[in-house]
């Protein structure tokens, strides 16, 4: 955790309860307590702060196939969460400190000197390296830092950090679940949107059935200084054919007593010119597109998502896709799910699957939850495939 941000943190909260406070003092009252997480709000209801907390400590077992098989616990988050509105309910903001983390980087585990004899009877030697993945790299990061104007359900606009509104399975994994119920493949570059920062619009029509982003990010990642002089500009549609504002989370969990179906996809745009890596170079023009659709009705629940990535100028085109469906054999208790996910790299075979299937148990719906899932990891190669498995076990403690 670095002192600038969590400086940053500790400022900004402070901030926010001394306007809750002072607001408080100037209306004569102040509102506090526990729903769905701890609150303040004032007497007139201009000024709210909430907290919301949620962690994952998890166990996994990686058998590989060519590689040395991992056996570890870990923390996978430890997020907190504060929002609300400050002055009147049409200003609001969210602060979201990772205070642990998923996000992978690669580290050297040890070093081996070898000596050899070449064919001219030459010693030589060189070191071998055995590089694991630490998936908890505890690099403290804030995701969310935003603020918002909101006058009406029909027009929002968002500037600072946020999620990109490009997918809905990236938006459901968010912020409550360490599976999706389990990780998709196809949340990889090139098709991940990543938390990034810019401004977003969006809102609600026709009584909440029809959504609409649009959105302008750096496309660069984590509070990274855009690296093209174009923004990666896009939209998000969503319709609500059956039902009314369908939430993003998995599952079935409220267990629907009638339908509900929604269907959405996103485009989005820009043009590489600076220093980039991945399916890209300098002067290239990229657009990224996905469909996506929900179901759930009494326990059941389907989603399916495709993504599609088009870089013009090179004529590469990349395809994924993941399904996942859930059945609650417990009403709101117990759930089964099964998964499957692809991405169809353009060129040199080298595709990619996830299939795997796994259980929740919810004690007290998702802030105290159980999960296991197993996973087959297979990756497509020239004569040469490469099959490794996953098992893994989390809880998910917290409040919101």
């Amino acid at each position: 955790m670095t002192n600038r941000w969590m400086a940053l943190v500790v400022i900004v909260v402070l901030s926010l309860v001394s306007v809750s406070a002072k607001a408080a003092h100037e209306n004569q009252g102040v509102n506090a307590g526990y729903d769905h997480g701890f609150y303040i709000r004032s007497a007139d209801g201009d000024n709210l702060l909430k907290i919301w907390f949620f962690s994952q400590i998890y166990y996994e077992y990686d058998l590989n196939e060519r590689a040395r098989d991992n056996n570890t616990f870990g923390l996978r988050r430890a997020r907190l969460l504060l929002f609300g509105h400050a002055f009147s309910p049409k200003w609001k903001y969210m602060i979201m400190p990772e205070m642990t983390s998923s996000y992978s980087t690669t580290t050297t585990v040890t070093r081996t000197s070898v000596v050899g004899v070449d064919s001219g009877g030459d010693t030589f030697a060189f070191t071998l390296e055995d590089d694991d993945v630490d998936r908890n790299d505890r690099g403290f990061r804030l995701l969310y830092l935003w603020g918002e104007y909101a006058p009406s359900d029909a027009f929002h606009i968002r500037f600072g950090e946020f999620k990109t509104p490009m997918h809905r399975q990236y938006t459901t994994a968010s912020n409550v679940q360490q599976f999706p119920n389990f990780p998709m493949t196809t949340i990889t570059e090139p098709f991940v949107p990543g938390f990034q920062t810019g401004v977003n619009i969006w809102g609600k029509l026709a009584s909440k059935k029809f959504h609409y982003d649009l959105f302008a990010v750096n496309g660069s990642g984590f509070e990274r200084v855009n690296i093209n002089k174009s923004m990666r500009v896009g939209t998000r549609l969503v319709y609500d054919l059956l039902g009314q504002d369908i939430p993003y989370i998995d599952g079935d969990l409220a267990y629907s007593e009638e339908p509900q179906l929604a269907v959405g996809g996103h485009f989005s745009y820009e043009r590489a010119d600076g220093t980039v890596v991945g399916s890209y170079a300098p002067g290239d023009d990229m657009f990224r597109a996905s469909m996506d659709g929900v179901f759930k009705y009494k326990g059941f629940s389907f989603d399916p998502e495709g993504y599609f990535f088009y870089n013009k100028s090179q004529n590469l085109k990349h395809w994924g896709m993941t399904v996942q469906t859930g059945y609650f054999i417990i009403p709101k208790k117990f759930d089964i799910d099964l998964q499957a996910s692809a991405i169809w790299y353009d060129g040199a075979l080298n595709d990619q699957y996830v299939f795997g299937g796994g259980w929740d148990y919810y004690f007290y719906g998702h802030p105290v939850k159980l999960q296991m899932d197993y996973g087959l990891l297979w990756t497509r190669q020239p004569g040469d495939d490469l099959k490794d498995h996953r098992i893994r076990l989390s809880m998910e403690i917290g409040f919101f």
